[in-house]
């Protein structure tokens, strides 16, 4: 549902496409379930309620994310001012590893790959649009060391986040797992 939402709406509508996924997801799921007779109302309601308890923290994170990635982007525009700052001290080839590192310790303090990339895409983004004198959305002509930056962003966070003590993968598995992480 995802990819197919992301194919209709473009990921510009991202929340819409993320709730109407997990709306068709549980719609279907609980019509299967019923039909098969392994699903009774009252169990729904438990089960219902366990389900919202367990995501809440995660979904409390990501609009967090979204907000504080929003601010830094849109209100603060961190990204230009320090591209402001870094223009003509530093050659934008070396971005991507500098990000990549800045990724891996902001990920490792956090122990959110998710957190990590979102405060860190809205900070590169703007910052290489400006190295380029560019305005955003950036294309591969425009500024091709783009899909670099972007995977340094996302490596850099997923490499520390595997390696975090504090991460939410090791939380995750442990707690459904049964065992103290």
């Amino acid at each position: 549902f995802v990819a197919s939402g992301c194919f209709f709406w473009g990921t510009g509508k991202m929340a819409l496409v993320l709730a109407l996924s997990a709306a068709l997801s549980t719609a279907l799921s609980m019509i299967y379930f019923f039909f098969s007779g392994r699903l009774t109302g009252a169990k729904l309601a438990a089960l219902s309620y366990e389900g919202i308890l367990a995501t809440a923290p995660s979904v409390m994170v990501l609009i967090l994310i979204w907000t504080m990635s929003s601010f830094l982007r849109y209100d603060l525009k961190t990204g230009n001012y320090l591209a402001s700052l870094l223009i003509g001290k530093m050659s934008i080839e070396f971005l991507p590893p500098l990000f990549f590192i800045v990724g891996a310790v902001i990920s490792t303090l956090m122990g959110s790959a998710w957190g990590a990339i979102g405060i860190l895409v809205s900070i590169a983004l703007p910052m290489f649009a400006s190295y380029y004198q560019h305005l955003l959305p950036l294309t591969i002509e425009q500024a091709p060391l783009v899909i670099p930056l972007i995977g340094a962003v996302i490596s850099g966070s997923l490499v520390a986040n595997h390696c975090s003590p504090l991460a939410d993968i090791l939380l995750m598995s442990a707690t459904s797992s049964g065992s103290y992480h």
